[in-house]
Parts: structure tokens; C-alpha cells; sequence
């Protein structure tokens, strides 16, 4: 099941991966926007975060969405994300 994450660098992020159908609904939670989930023909989905009309992130099934420190979304792989940051989540 998917969690939110925290990671660090030089400034600290918060991510959470759009792993499978369940972790949809914390997706959602952590991007606080409008969501759209797409259905694609090989059976893999995507979910469509609208900032605006003409500002939309796409976050394919598999990838990482994160916070920067200014609070915009970025999509990533998980291995970018392991490569650029230390995680320090505490349970």
C-alpha cells in the first residue's frame, strides 16, 4: 500500500507514489486539487492533477508526485527520488 514519504536533500520534499488502484485515494489526499483518473488500453491508469484549465500534472501509474518547498508538484521515478534524496520518514 502506498504511504507519503518524506525525503531530504539540502531542502526537504514529500512524495507519494501512484502505485496501484488502492493508493489512488491517498494520491488525491496528498495533491489537494482537482483529480481525474484515466484508464489507458493496457490495462495501466494515470491520474490527472488540474491546477488550472491549462495547467494539468499527469502522474502515470508507477511514478512518484512530490512537493517542493514552494509547494509545486513534480513527478518522478522512484529510483530518481532514492538517487537525489535521503528518506527520512519517522513512524
Amino acid at each position: 500500500m502506498s504511504e507519503v514519504k518524506e525525503y531530504r536533500s539540502k531542502v526537504r520534499i514529500r512524495a507519494i507514489k501512484l502505485a496501484d488502484f488502492a493508493s489512488i485515494p491517498k494520491v488525491n489526499e496528498f495533491v489537494g486539487l482537482p483529480t481525474n483518473v484515466e484508464f489507458q488500453t493496457d490495462g495501466s491508469f494515470r491520474i490527472r492533477v488540474v491546477r488550472s484549465p491549462f495547467d494539468v500534472v499527469i502522474i502515470n501509474q508507477g511514478q512518484c508526485v512530490y512537493k517542493t518547498e514552494e509547494g509545486a508538484l513534480k513527478t518522478c521515478t522512484e529510483e530518481w527520488l532514492q538517487s537525489e534524496y535521503e528518506e527520512v520518514t519517522t513512524a
